[in-house]
């Protein structure tokens, strides 16, 4: 009998779907733009009227994205070109991203969705004639930019093979690099390629995995280390309305989280939005101790084989099998 993970990752490994999503550049001035994305680690927010006018704060979008990106730059209307920012799906839920509501927009549907979600909301219209539908980019959005610094799992994308050495050079403390030219990933260090994937060379060797897991692994848990302690400085809770309640600084991820004032140690909140100061909800404290315990981070290589979620030992393992087996 198979494992709820093990029906999940089943589930996942369909060609179409992937841990991952894209904000892809748009037009001729789509390389310039992903280098000033590079520059700043920030993507910013569209300002699109539909987005605004659901939120002034606007969006930040992206693509769910399949394996293979090169079936959305032949194919989207929106001139979005093969130059972008890759984020894994589970970080960017951990920041406040979350998937979008496509929705009709007539008497007044919009204003019935609370603030904080409208966000998220696209007008769809499939019944028109020509069709107001979006729904195959089957987007994520983020309230507002993106700032990539609070993000664990991300790489940059460029359309041709040719262009990665470029990039690394020019931005030398990038870890990895996708090409959609052959579907190919690179791994870079200090400027250079130092590892490569694609279909015809689809791995490295099962001690170069290893070791790159244990380097992506120990990197990892250094982000998670600041990112916990700069998460449990004391920052001020305020209600929707913007009233200021007190001051608290427990470990907040995203919205959902529960935190305790430190000002008044039997209250309890629940966070609704997360930045320079929250914004919080009371909640009883009988709620306060089922809180949830912070996210787990997938490693890249748990992300990379065949999209399912493998451990580093695990896929050396299976990777050193099918090198025996001349696979």
């Amino acid at each position: 009998m198979p494992t709820t993970q093990e029906r999940y990752d089943r589930a996942m490994s369909r060609e179409d779907l992937s841990y991952s999503v894209v904000h892809l550049c748009k037009d001729d001035y789509a390389k310039s733009t992903l280098w000033q994305i590079l520059r700043d680690r920030r993507i910013n927010a569209s300002t699109k009227q539909e987005i605004v006018d659901a939120d002034p704060l606007g969006a930040a979008c992206f693509y769910d994205a399949p394996r293979r990106l090169d079936s959305i730059i032949e194919t989207n209307p929106s001139k979005r070109r093969g130059y972008g920012i890759i984020v894994g799906k589970k970080d960017l839920w951990r920041v406040g991203g979350r998937p979008v509501i496509y929705t009709d927009p007539r008497d007044g549907a919009f204003d019935r969705w609370p603030t904080r979600e409208r966000f998220r909301l696209v007008r769809t219209r499939p019944d028109r004639k020509p069709p107001v539908d979006w729904m195959h980019e089957r987007e994520w959005r983020t309230r507002g930019p993106l700032d990539l610094t609070k993000i664990t799992i991300w790489h940059p994308c460029v359309s041709l093979r040719s262009e990665v050495q470029e990039l690394a050079q020019a931005f030398p403390d990038i870890d990895f690099i996708e090409s959609i030219e052959g579907g190919a990933f690179f791994e870079v260090s200090g400027g250079e390629i130092v590892g490569e994937w694609d279909d015809n060379n689809p791995m490295l060797s099962a001690e170069d995995l290893r070791k790159l897991s244990e380097d992506v692994d120990a990197e990892r848990d250094g982000w998670e280390r600041e990112d916990r302690e700069n998460r449990a400085k004391e920052r001020l809770l305020r209600t929707p309305t913007g009233e200021i309640v007190g001051t608290g600084t427990g470990y907040v991820g995203t919205a959902g989280d529960i935190i305790q004032s430190d000002s008044e140690p039997r209250k309890f909140w629940r966070v609704l939005e997360f930045g320079h100061d929250i914004t919080v909800e009371e909640i009883t404290e009988d709620v306060a101790r089922r809180k949830a315990k912070p996210p787990e981070y997938p490693s890249y290589l748990e992300l990379l084989y065949e999209g399912k979620m493998v451990k580093g030992d695990e896929l050396t393992r299976i990777l050193t099998e099918r090198i025996r087996e001349g696979r």
